[in-house]
């Protein structure tokens, strides 16, 4: 849905996120939502009684955990950048700063 929309266009998802760029690229709203939308289904089955999930992967539960602590785009930020993605850092930085510094503290610098 994000990538090009109908006859070669960008798709209206990319524009409404980037409306001064012309070009698709992977971006960190996109791969934020795609992992997003990952934890809320996860999240929403095993609410359910009769759920067969018990426990998470720990690849999963680092997601749920780090989506609870509102640290997902952090995370796709510095673990899962691309070309495209780096792109963002910048306009996250001014905005998410504090974000940033609390996940590299509690996930990638080691006690």
């Amino acid at each position: 849905m994000w990538q090009t929309g109908q006859d070669g266009k960008i798709s209206d998802s990319f524009h409404k996120s980037y409306p001064k760029e012309t070009v698709y690229r992977h971006s960190l709203a996109e791969e934020y939502l795609g992992l997003k939308s990952v934890v809320t289904t996860v999240k929403e089955r095993m609410g359910k009684k009769d759920s067969k999930i018990k426990r998470l992967d720990p690849s999963l539960a680092l997601l749920v955990e780090l989506y609870d602590k509102g640290l997902l785009e952090s995370y796709v930020l510095l673990a899962r950048a691309d070309q495209g993605i780096s792109q963002d850092q910048p306009v996250y930085l001014e905005k998410n700063r504090d974000k940033l510094r609390q996940y590299v503290v509690e996930y990638v610098v080691v006690k």
